[in-house]
């Protein structure tokens, strides 16, 4: 309830731009027409946008002044692409607006380069390793980032299929393979409605400018919380909100049954998390009859003998995500074990004690791994060595890890490590390279 009014605010704001960007007159319609208009192409935010403004006309005039604002901003002039535009414009706001709110989510947003490189490595993964000969352009890779955020591992998967197809195939052929990509492979979970629009405007923005090719009237984003019990029966909330019952319904189909090869992305960085994940967190109870791990994710593979104190490190966001990925990708589907998981997670995953058996997991469930460690320095190191900007001193690093179908789990994984020294300008270039 605490953060209702925030949520509201954001949601109508975001919403507002979203409306903006597709051309719809703010000033000229009533909120019900620019509902209706937006819904056309973003449902979901359309239909919040509906449910939050249904009689606000003579009872909020803060929603006018905004829609007269937002109704003659000419984000074209900026100096950036219109689709990052909004990426910039959220980031710096959240840094300003509430910097609690950022802390409390663990909302720090990956930079384009380490996205792009992560994007560009698993890629490689899928056609070297796991026979993939298209990668992310083949037509069975289902990908999940369950944290998106603004939408920037999204945007750079969606650029390198149209790449490997518009080099291999010709430009002409690359609309039938993102459209198809969008539509029923590549899959995006956010919990926060404003990065979740900001999501919307950018992936748009970008089948405009980069793509060159018309954008998909359906997508596979989804406002919900990636690591929610999917089983649990939610209560009907009626007909004005039946879009957001079939969003909500649709996502949680999709944790359940829908097989999935990659999941990638960067998780909240929220330390000290109990209780954010009950369906993960509790301890798997065993029943007659029942499945050993592919009913759902529990940390206790994560979890090692002898850890005591140390335990309570493995409650926080990272390893919930990340623990949640190597159940979809390498546990529940029985039958299609294979696949990669690829995150931006606190480097002390690599040589705490804490986590031994997070470790374990992985070289026993895994095949191939690589670690890239992007502070070498430490945390809180020189602002110019921060890959993540001057406001993230944390010591960050890329895991990604990889099953193929020949993985004998009685060996340990191969693992691959490297540190990446210097400014952050000659860490990207290394990346790059």
């Amino acid at each position: 309830n605490e953060r209702f009014a925030d949520a509201f605010a954001q949601t109508v704001t975001f919403a507002l731009l979203l409306a903006r960007s597709d051309g719809i007159d703010l000033v000229g319609e009533s909120y019900y027409e620019i509902a209706r208009k937006l819904g056309k192409r973003h449902l979901l935010m359309g239909q919040a946008f509906a449910v939050l403004t249904n009689g606000a006309d003579d009872e909020l005039d803060t929603i006018e002044t905004l829609r007269r604002v937002i109704n003659v901003a000419d984000l074209q002039a900026l100096d950036v692409s219109p689709a990052d535009a909004y990426v910039y414009l959220y980031e710096h706001f959240l840094a300003i607006y509430d910097p609690v709110l950022r802390k409390d989510t663990g909302s720090y947003y990956t930079p384009v380069e380490v996205a792009h490189h992560m994007v560009r490595f698993v890629d490689d993964v899928l056609r070297g390793h796991l026979d993939k000969e298209w990668g992310f352009a083949d037509d069975d890779v289902v990908v999940v980032d369950p944290a998106m955020g603004t939408g920037t591992f999204l945007v750079e998967i969606i650029s390198s299929v149209a790449d490997r197809v518009g080099d291999t195939l010709g430009p002409g052929t690359r609309e039938d393979f993102v459209n198809e990509l969008v539509t029923d492979r590549l899959i995006g979970f956010e919990i926060q409605v404003a990065p979740y629009a900001v999501a919307e405007l950018r992936i748009h923005g970008s089948f405009k400018t980069r793509f060159n090719v018309e954008t998909p009237t359906e997508a596979l984003r989804f406002l919900t919380d990636a690591l929610a019990d999917p089983t649990h029966v939610q209560r009907k909330l009626g007909a004005p909100y039946r879009v957001i019952e079939e969003n909500r319904d649709r996502a949680n189909e999709i944790k359940r049954r829908v097989p999935v090869m990659v999941v990638i992305g960067n998780p909240p960085h929220v330390e000290n998390a109990k209780g954010r994940a009950p369906w993960i967190e509790h301890p798997r109870t065993r029943t007659p009859g029942a499945g050993a791990l592919a009913e759902r994710p529990s940390l206790d593979e994560f979890r090692a003998d002898g850890l005591g104190r140390y335990e309570s490190d493995l409650h926080g966001m990272p390893w919930y995500f990340l623990r949640w990925a190597t159940w979809k990708v390498f546990e529940a589907q029985p039958r299609m074990p294979a696949g990669v998981v690829a995150f931006i997670v606190p480097s002390s995953v690599t040589r705490s004690h804490a986590f031994r058996g997070l470790r374990e997991y992985l070289r026993r469930k895994c095949d191939l791994g690589w670690v890239i460690e992007l502070a070498p320095e430490g945390n809180r190191p020189p602002i110019p060595t921060r890959i993540f900007g001057p406001d993230v001193g944390r010591q960050l690093s890329i895991l990604i890890f990889a099953r193929t179908a020949r993985c004998d789990e009685s060996e340990q994984a191969d693992v691959g490590y490297i540190e990446l020294h210097g400014t952050r300008e000659e860490k990207e270039s290394a990346l790059a390279g």
